[in-house]
């Protein structure tokens, strides 16, 4: 179950550390005032994730425009 959890991060651009973290410390709070109330908040493409959470890009990482974009 880690093990999924830690791919399912890395797929969605979180650091699985700081994701396995704010998982484990939230969930026994599951519902409380302050603390995620539902158990989708957890999933990765979630608003409720912290931006710290997040593994931050490097600048220029932008895709280019394909030809068939319009600008």
């Amino acid at each position: 179950m880690y093990y999924s959890l830690v791919e399912t991060a890395r797929e969605n651009g979180l650091n699985p550390f700081e994701y396995l973290s704010w998982i484990f410390t939230h969930a026994p709070n599951l519902g409380k005032p302050g603390y995620v109330s539902v158990i989708e908040d957890f999933l990765p493409g979630s608003a409720k994730i912290p931006p710290k959470v997040f593994i931050p890009k490097p600048k220029g990482t932008e895709p280019e425009k394909y030809a068939w974009e319009e600008d």
